[in-house]
Order: C-alpha cells, then structure tokens, then sequence
C-alpha cells in the first residue's frame, strides 16, 4: 500500500479543492429571513431614506401598461436562471385586468406585508395610501383606489421559468382574501370617518406571491418612485434600474443589459426603437435629479450600464450595524 496515496493514508491532505456544499432549505429560509430583516429595520429606523418593497418578478415582468381588451396578458424576461414568463389573467370576465398605477397600489401593499412581517394587511383608512404618495381624497381617487384593489383581487399570476431541460411554473392569486368597502360605502370615509361601521380593511396576500416576497425582497426608494407613479412605463424602467443598482451594491460589480433584453423586459410595444431610447434617457435624466448618486448610462448600441450608486440604496454591510 503507497502511503503517499491520500485515500489510504488519512493524515495526508488531500490537494483538490473542497466541494461547496449547496445551502439546505434552512439556511436559505435563515438569509431570506435575513434580508427581510435588514429591510425592516431601514423601515422602522430610517437609517436610509423611506423605502418601498416589491417582489424581484414584479420587477422582471410586471402588470401592463395600459387596459387590456382580452383575459390574459404575458410579459418575459431573460435572467441568469433562464426565461421567466409572467401571465395576468382575470380570474372574473366581469373584471378587466389590473395594469397601470395598479403595480402602485401593489407596491403599497408588499411594503406593508413587509413591514409586519405578516401576509395580512389592515389599514384603518385609505387616506393612509393618499398620504404616502401625495394623493388628494376627492371622489375621483377614492373610486380610481377602489377599482384597483378590484382588479388585483380579481386576477392571478401564471409564472413560468423556462431553462435548459426545464420547465417549471406556479399559478399564483395576487390575493388570498379580501376584506374592502363597497363603492357605494366608500363615499361615508370621505368626509373624514376613519372607518366604516364595524368594519376594518384588509387583505391578506396569496401565499405563493408572499412566499417568493419573503425570499426576493426588492427596496424602491419611495420618494423616487412617487416622483413616477404617474406613470407604468417609467415606474417599471426606475424599479428595474433601481433593482439592479441594488444588485451592483451588494457584489461592487457592473451590469450590462443589451438593448434586446431591455426592450423584452419591459414589454414595450413601441416599435420605433430610436423614439423607445429617447423616452428612456429622458427618464434617466429625471431619475438622476432625483437621485443623483444613482450610476446608470446607455453605451453605445442602447446598452444600459449600471454601477453601484455612489449613495447606496440600504446600509453596506458592515455599516448598517454602526
């Protein structure tokens, strides 16, 4: 027996390298418990400015833009995982889908599950929703938030992830229950009762969108978002760029996404791509106002480079804690 075998003689080391063991779902569940804290804490603290949370696929395929005729509606997007497809579809013929400043309403809401820690959310009055984004409480927004929570209570998600050799997907409701006034009902808030008779409101999240909330967290620096909420396109290029700002803070690297996969994650319909890059650098223009420590330009060929910003978006680690 060669004693220089390292099979058969245990006290000599072995030269190849270790094999990294892949996390056990414990220790995932503990680093998206993790993260969800970190972001709680920035809520509750304010050690960063004021933050929205969102779900990292509301992010790569969010609601459309504008409403749709038809009962579903389909965006996608490439990722390092694969193809991920998401499809909105209306769960009530009787009910359009949810597009527009509905991703607003939901942002809202994922921010609040957050905070709580708890797919349940209560309010005591949508005037908390008016504040936080500048909004008057006159009929016509009262109506405009009532409609949007019908419309997200009313459809679900179909979210695919295609890979080599793989095809995997889930069928999502946005929402597991719903406890809302009437339109009707929702006039007696108006004049400043806070509640309706016996009556609180709430949803409670559907239990895959929470699930996949918990492990992919996403911060949105709210007065960044509010300054768009206006308006679907710009709000989902400002998340994305803000989302993969994030992403560059945590590893200090650059990403670079090509004009193709730009366009495909945005699910624009604007065939005219000279006026589509235009649009898109006016939007930045007005995010950098916003934010000027953010670190995004187009290269040539409509790349979209990101660094890390100069001013990050949560606390570096080793920083948060001092």
């Amino acid at each position: 027996m060669d004693e220089k075998d390292p099979k058969a003689n245990p006290a000599v080391p072995s030269t190849s390298p270790p094999i990294k063991p892949a996390r056990s779902p414990q220790k995932r569940e503990a680093a998206a418990i993790h993260r969800q804290l970190r972001l709680l804490d920035v809520l509750q603290n304010g050690d960063e400015q004021e933050l929205l949370i969102t779900a990292q696929a509301l992010i790569l395929c969010g609601l459309p833009y504008k409403p749709q005729t038809g009962a579903h509606y389909q965006r996608q997007a490439k990722t390092a995982r694969g193809l991920v497809r998401l499809t909105v579809s209306a769960l009530d013929p009787e009910t359009p889908l949810p597009f527009g400043k509905d991703r607003v309403t939901l942002a809202w809401l994922t921010t609040k599950a957050i905070q709580t820690g708890n797919p349940v959310v209560e309010w005591d009055s949508a005037s908390e929703f008016f504040e936080l984004f500048g909004l008057s409480r006159d009929g016509r927004t009262y109506r405009a938030f009532w409609e949007s929570w019908k419309r997200l209570a009313k459809a679900a998600f179909l979210v695919e992830v295609v890979r080599t050799g793989q095809d995997s997907g889930r069928v999502a409701p946005i929402l597991e229950r719903w406890d809302l006034p009437t339109i009707r009902a929702r006039r007696t808030e108006q004049p400043g009762l806070v509640l309706l008779p016996s009556m609180r409101y709430g949803v409670e999240l559907g239990r895959t969108l929470w699930g996949h909330l918990r492990v992919h967290p996403v911060p949105l620096p709210l007065a960044v978002m509010r300054e768009f909420q206006d308006e679907p396109k710009a709000w989902d290029f400002v998340a994305f760029v803000t989302w993969r700002s994030y992403l560059c803070q945590q590893v200090d690297g650059i990403a670079r996404i090509s004009w193709r996969d730009l366009v495909q994650q945005l699910g624009s319909q604007d065939k005219d791509h000279k006026r589509l890059r235009k649009t898109l650098k006016n939007i930045l223009g007005r995010l950098r106002l916003a934010w000027p420590q953010v670190r995004v330009t187009f290269l040539a060929g409509g790349v979209l480079e990101v660094r890390p910003p100069t001013r990050g978006i949560l606390p570096v680690k080793g920083h948060a804690e001092s």
